[in-house]
């Protein structure tokens, strides 16, 4: 299993990344199965943007504009919402296990419903002065699915605040990362029919459509911005979001996505959970998270970001360390499951201490394997206690996460308060994982 990571190109046009041509820049290409980092290089220096072109202003007729849903139909069961749960005071279960918000109530939801405007209409001023557009398109070569993600919702930045619509392919890299965990098609037989595309098109707000040429036949224009990644994009002065806004966004993506879980098929995210508890899916447990050796490298710029926190414990993740934790959180004698960053580059040590510590009970601790990736970040999603490394950016990811459906106890970002290590995000607000001035690029969600 890869949870890791590499860095990200501007995927508004492009669909490969390429090194700026700068001499310390190291080729950053990596297989799309990885899924969190296990590098993370500096941030380049962000070229200045692009103007959009000059362009009459004459509206388009955006929902003429061809797209999967009429052209590209495939049969299958059709996709259905994941159902509310039946818990005491609301709340939904996703694999069985209950989360804190109720996903079908958007109104009930801590920041409400918030939902990012860059869905194209024909009100769209960039769309009807500029004819200007942000496509996320084709294949990725790029990073892994921590990174991947930043950029997904750093696009939504940019197009924000470039008043630009957004526009994904059917081939695009993004659905490619999102499909084995929602939706359904990469575990199942689901139909992508119009339910379908209508269903993810209202939950990314972006239009989903056939190729690029549905854009560019009606005079849209997808002007190149070289060597600008969305990964690291700020926007000018840091963003015209400020975390909070930025929380609310991604929350409100989150839980839309959440309500898809890809559930169907023998690689549906449920089937480990389904295989470790049975029928007793109300277990408690813990997930640790561990990275890969070479995280180590990057701690020095992380810490560099943080406003003055030292994260060095919680990258280590040394056995005292994580006993410190369960201990407070009364799960020491409670199932604990171990998973890596990248099972091909295991820090056998870490494990080889934490299985060998004399208050540790062995048959109380497991390392799962075999199991689809999306499996494994269900798990760490839904556990009762989820223990990550903060260089890695799927363990930043997975606590996001976890915070948009209400689930707490999350310690990734900690410090030590008086004998104990505490997470040093706000359980109730979480914004900590959104500000620019705690979490520096690549971090920052």
């Amino acid at each position: 299993m890869q949870l890791g990571v590499a860095a990200v190109i501007l995927l508004i046009i492009m669909s490969k990344y390429s090194s700026d041509g700068d001499e310390g820049t190291a080729s950053l290409r990596a297989a799309t199965t990885t899924v969190a980092i296990d590098t993370a290089p500096p941030p380049p220096t962000p070229p200045p943007v692009t103007p959009p072109p000059t362009a009459p202003d004459t509206p388009i007729n955006v929902q003429s504009m061809v797209d999967v849903a009429k052209s590209q139909t495939v049969a299958g069961t059709s996709i259905v919402k994941n159902p509310s749960g039946d818990n005491p005071g609301g709340g939904t279960k996703i694999c069985g296990r209950k989360i804190y918000i109720d996903l079908s109530d958007p109104a009930s939801w801590p920041n409400g419903l918030i939902t990012p405007d860059t869905m194209p209409t024909s009100e769209n001023q960039s769309t009807v002065k500029n004819k200007n557009a942000v496509i996320l398109k084709g294949p990725a070569e790029f990073g892994g699915l921590g990174l991947q993600l930043n950029s997904f919702f750093h696009a939504y930045d940019f197009a924000e605040e470039t008043k630009r619509p957004m526009y994904i392919t059917q081939d695009a890299w993004v659905l490619d990362m999102l499909y084995p965990l929602f939706f359904g098609p990469s575990s199942g037989n689901v139909a992508k029919d119009s339910t379908f595309w209508e269903a993810m098109q209202d939950t990314l707000s972006a239009k989903v459509i056939a190729s690029e040429d549905a854009l560019t036949t009606k005079g849209v224009a997808i002007p190149e911005y070289l060597g600008q990644k969305l990964l690291y994009y700020q926007g000018a002065n840091k963003g015209k979001f400020d975390a909070t806004a930025r929380r609310n966004r991604r929350d409100t993506i989150l839980r839309k996505l959440f309500q898809y879980p890809s559930v169907t098929g023998d690689k549906g995210v449920c089937a480990l959970l389904d295989t470790l508890m049975k029928d007793e899916k109300n277990e408690k447990y813990t997930v640790i998270h561990y990275g890969t050796p070479g995280l180590k490298g990057y701690l020095g710029q992380l810490n560099g970001g943080t406003g003055g926190k030292d994260l060095t414990a919680a990258c280590e993740m040394k056995p005292d360390y994580i006993k410190n934790i369960l201990k407070q959180t009364n799960m020491l004698e409670e199932m604990i499951y171990l998973i890596d960053s990248d099972t091909n580059n295991v820090d056998e040590e870490l494990h080889k201490s934490l299985m060998d510590d004399s208050e540790m009970s062995e048959d109380k601790i497991r390392t799962p394997v075999g199991s689809p990736l999306a499996s494994y970040i269900y798990l760490a999603v839904l556990a009762d206690v989820y223990i990550g490394n903060p260089v890695d950016q799927l363990s930043l990811w997975i606590a996001r996460m976890r915070y948009a459906l209400g689930i707490k106890n999350s310690f990734v970002l900690t410090e030590k308060q008086g004998d104990n290590w505490v997470s040093w995000v706000n359980d109730d607000t979480h914004v900590e994982l959104y500000d620019a001035n705690r979490l520096s690029t690549p971090w920052i969600g």
